[in-house]
């Protein structure tokens, strides 16, 4: 199929959702989310969920000579091989909770390479990109049919049309959402703390080809320790910058009412700062806006103020962020600072803004409870 009629599909999937997410035979029950929003989806791309050779409903693979004792959703399968794992649940269940159940399945359904774990409403794609034959922990893409627009979702729907499948697309696709991911990183960390490599490299390309009218000769370790801080303000700067003019450009990702609202609130830029490390960590698939408070900065679901990830205390001498997530959850992640709590949300402190960009998995977690 053509973008345009995938782009079609994916707007009848966000209608459908629409219709029928909300109702009680739906929300909380697997099988009717199953029959209204998982399934009419699948079959516009092509499978048959009554032909056997194509889908296998309720699989069992064959572990050890007996089948598993738990079953899969759905096997797809291509030439008599199963390629895609689906493993469906409720509309309104959170998804996070479930990628090591459709892991487990993985494993035993050897021969499939990519996987997906969807409640209708969100989907997400998985395969072994990290390590052959193992199921990443994360998924390399995710799309939200709650959400009226959605660039990626033609390019993610084509992935699943039964005709012209091809697993080297999906893997291709994966790798190069990981390198994104890797890159962003490794850009992240550059700005909290620039490699030896990086700092000579500024340190030759500011006094090329001489210094002074004299030869750099060796970059000594003494010498790159004394430029580090510089090198780190430089990069801190641009970023910053960037992230600036970025966030002020008239663009659907910074709502006009959040500002209508609030006209006498004045954003800094510590705050704008924080939200471009966790719009850059979370990355495309989980989208999100910002909105500023008289007591805190708001991180929330692009286009759903309401739906929050985030508080930010960012003017204060350890900034503070609170997401709205149990703290058992927060305190797998907190690397063993001291954590508060209020109705609803877990504080955690940090050292600088920049400590988000290692927070990922759970600001993760906190956009799915979000969207739940």
């Amino acid at each position: 199929m053509d973008k345009s009629k995938l782009q079609s599909i994916a707007n009848d999937q966000v209608g459908r959702v629409k219709k029928h997410a909300g109702r009680e035979e739906v929300r909380g029950n697997e099988q009717g989310t199953k029959q209204s929003l998982i399934g009419p989806l699948l079959s516009a791309l092509g499978w048959d969920l009554s032909d056997p050779s194509q889908c296998v409903a309720e699989h069992r693979a064959k572990v050890g000579g007996a089948r598993s004792k738990y079953p899969l959703d759905w096997a797809l399968k291509i030439d008599g091989k199963t390629a895609i794992l689906v493993e469906a649940k409720a509309a309104g269940k959170p998804l996070a909770a479930y990628s090591q159940q459709l892991a487990g399945y993985w494993t035993d359904v050897n021969e499939a390479r990519f996987a997906i774990l969807t409640n209708g409403e969100q989907w997400q794609f998985f395969t072994d990109e990290e390590q052959p034959n193992r199921m990443d922990e994360m998924p390399f893409a995710t799309w939200d049919a709650t959400k009226e627009e959605s660039h990626d979702a033609p390019e993610l729907l084509n992935m699943l049309q039964r005709i012209g499948f091809d697993l080297a697309n999906v893997r291709g696709y994966a790798e190069k959402k990981r390198r994104d991911e890797r890159t962003l990183k490794v850009l992240s960390a550059a700005l909290s703390e620039p490699c030896d490599e990086l700092v000579k490299v500024v340190i030759r390309g500011a006094f090329k080809p001489t210094r002074d009218g004299r030869p750099l000769g060796n970059l000594t370790t003494q010498i790159v320790d004394e430029w580090r801080p510089q090198v780190h303000l430089a990069l801190e700067t641009w970023a910053n910058e960037r992230a600036v003019a970025v966030l002020r450009r008239p663009a659907s990702m910074v709502p006009p009412a959040a500002h209508a609202e609030q006209p006498k609130v004045n954003t800094t830029d510590a705050e704008l700062r924080a939200f471009a490390i966790i719009a850059s960590s979370l990355g495309s698939q989980y989208p999100v806006a910002h909105q500023d408070g008289a007591t805190y900065f708001k991180v929330h679901v692009q286009g759903k103020p309401t739906q929050a990830i985030a508080r930010i205390f960012a003017d204060r001498n350890k900034p503070l962020i609170h997401l709205p997530l149990a703290e058992d959850v927060v305190r797998l992640h907190a690397g063993g600072r001291e954590l508060t709590t209020t109705p609803g949300w877990t504080g955690m402190p940090l050292q600088s803004v920049e400590e988000l960009s290692g927070l990922r998995a759970l600001l993760v977690l906190a956009y799915e409870n979000a969207i739940a």
